[in-house]
């Protein structure tokens, strides 16, 4: 295979690589951000002592 072909499969594979890294981190984010915003509401409705 010439050298190109290679370049274009490893190119695909750190594309795909790269695509699988990224969802896995926005995932994690918008869980956090999900988990913190119920967090931030149960704080609010429940009263303070003082």
């Amino acid at each position: 295979m010439p050298w190109w072909g290679w370049a274009l499969l490893a190119w695909g594979a750190l594309a795909l690589a790269l695509g699988l890294v990224l969802g896995r981190v926005i995932r994690t984010a918008e869980q956090r951000e999900r988990g913190r915003g119920r967090a931030d509401e149960e704080d609010e409705e429940r009263p303070r002592a003082s």
